[in-house]
């Protein structure tokens, strides 16, 4: 077996192809791969962006016209890193941005048949609530635990691009 068997761009047309095509298909690879990662991170730039620009406006108690808490700016960048470390990873599409009067930020998915799934990083843990078809769940973990299955699986069926 040749050493090209375990190349990604690797099929049977490829054993019969010059050494400048096979270049030439892994320069152009490597771009797509390349492209893909930029939109990605453009994208989360964006809904980063968006989320500093929320907790901005919810910056000072009361912001709801009621007695809010404030969102500070440490809420802001947790919910950030929560997002780049385990939702982002998921490639579902973005949530809604969800202040709550508490004075932490949530992310909510709603879909076009009203199924819902909230998660509210807090402090020390992770609050969430789905309400799916019939099937309602809720519960709350550590900030550093994994999300639960259910909410994953969820997630991925009902809020991926390809769903919608």
């Amino acid at each position: 077996m040749s050493a090209l068997n375990h190349n990604p761009l690797y099929h049977k047309s490829s054993q019969a192809v010059s050494p400048n095509s096979q270049i030439l298909r892994r320069l152009e690879f490597n771009a797509q791969s390349y492209h893909k990662n930029t939109l990605t991170e453009g994208l989360l730039d964006i809904f980063e962006s968006d989320i500093l620009d929320i907790q901005k406006q919810c910056s000072s108690g009361g912001w709801d016209g009621y007695n809010a808490e404030p969102i500070s700016l440490e809420t802001a960048k947790q919910l950030i890193m929560f997002y780049r470390e385990k939702i982002s990873p998921l490639n579902v599409l973005n949530p809604e941005i969800s202040p709550s009067s508490d004075g932490f930020l949530g992310l909510e998915w709603i879909s076009d048949y009203q199924d819902r799934i909230l998660i509210v990083p807090e402090i020390e843990t992770i609050v969430y609530a789905s309400i799916v078809r019939a099937n309602k769940n809720h519960g709350e973990i550590g900030i550093k635990d994994e999300l639960p299955e259910t909410i994953v699986r969820m997630l991925k069926k009902y809020f991926s691009p390809k769903f919608n």
